[in-house]
């Protein structure tokens, strides 16, 4: 599956908007991010724990490849998913967790 074949919007800003904007409004989202995460493949689950998780690069990545974005504004997309609602993952193979070692 790829982003187009979700229907994402035509620009970053509106894909933007409706990513996280809408949902700082009360106006919830969450549906959208669920099908952008599944279109590129970002759901795991944590190698220790089996908690599921989102990969903030692996979102990032393709989500700056389909709107041709700087590096910059890829880092502040991380910044996003990162205060997003769900479990993240940053190294691709824990939970936020396990990834910090503070978990058994």
């Amino acid at each position: 599956m790829s982003l187009d074949s979700i229907g994402v919007p035509a620009s970053y800003v509106a894909f933007h908007e409706r990513a996280f904007l809408l949902d700082k409004l009360g106006i919830p989202e969450n549906d959208f991010m669920d099908e952008v995460v599944d279109a590129v493949g970002a759901k795991f689950r944590c190698g220790s724990c089996g908690t599921g998780v989102v990969s903030v690069t692996g979102v990032s990545e393709a989500v700056g490849a389909h709107y041709d974005l700087s590096s910059d504004q890829r880092l502040l997309l991380e910044g996003d998913l990162e205060n997003w609602a769900y479990e993240f993952s940053t190294d691709g193979g824990l939970c936020r967790a396990h990834a910090s070692g503070s978990r058994g």
